[in-house]
């Protein structure tokens, strides 16, 4: 496997395709972006490549997302996932940094499979969740996205909670903003993105942009539960090439 430099047409091309998808995934749904592009730039590339630029092009999401969602998040339940993430989060790092790539690669495309699955089966939680059980929202989503950049573990966890589904939208919009930033820091601080990481990125951040605004758009007029399914199908399809590949 070689890395994902973003320095040839043919990387540009592959990952923009995979952006602009991955994107409106992301605009629609607050979440799924990611894991799809790492699934499938994780075919063709070494997975400690792929995971830093997918943080740094997911991240441009952002512009559209956090404005629109920032009446609607609950900041109690928000606070304390994000805190619990950010304490645990070096410890997924740690593990993310010291796999062997075809390890990493099945890791990934398991978590997509157990999320996958678990949202299927419409995983919810049996009363309104209290603060503690936030917490251990907070550490599980955290420890993951630490180790695999994922976070439909999170996902899961959030969306499970009885609240409305614009509510848990804009808890998971809020929390992967907070995690990305962390991430793109810490990977920073220890080297593993370099300026010229930020700059490769650039060239596909338009693409994954463009999808978000077109996901944010469809969520006004689609059915929701319609394009979950899709979404989900299409995740576990994905793992499950992961895995066998």
């Amino acid at each position: 496997m070689v890395e994902l430099t973003l320095d040839t047409w043919q990387q540009i091309v592959l990952a923009s395709t995979t952006a602009l998808v991955g994107g409106a995934i992301r605009g629609f749904a607050g979440f799924g972006g990611p894991i799809v592009m790492i699934l499938v730039l994780n075919q063709f590339y070494v997975p400690a490549s792929v995971l830093p630029k997918v943080v740094i092009i997911d991240f441009v999401s952002n512009i559209f997302l956090v404005p629109n969602t920032l009446r609607q998040v609950p900041w109690p339940a928000t606070t304390l996932t994000s805190l619990a993430a950010m304490a645990i989060l070096p410890v997924g790092l740690w593990l993310l940094l010291t796999s062997e790539p075809v390890l990493l690669k099945k890791m990934c495309a398991a978590v997509g499979v157990i999320s996958a699955i678990a949202m299927m089966f419409g995983v919810r939680y049996k009363g309104r969740p209290n603060d503690w059980l936030w917490v251990m929202a907070g550490l599980i989503g955290g420890f993951v996205i630490g180790s695999t950049t994922i976070a439909m573990i999170m996902m899961i966890l959030i969306y499970a909670s009885p609240d409305p589904a614009q509510t848990s939208r804009a808890h998971a919009v809020a929390w992967a903003f907070v995690t990305s930033v962390a991430l793109m820091f810490v990977f920073t601080y220890i080297g593993q993105i370099g300026w010229q990481d930020y700059a490769a990125s650039a060239a596909i951040a338009p693409a994954y942009l463009g999808g978000t605004w077109i996901g944010a758009r469809l969520f006004r007029v689609v059915s929701e539960g319609r394009f979950r399914r899709m979404l989900l199908y299409l995740v576990l399809a994905l793992a499950i090439i992961g895995l066998v590949r």
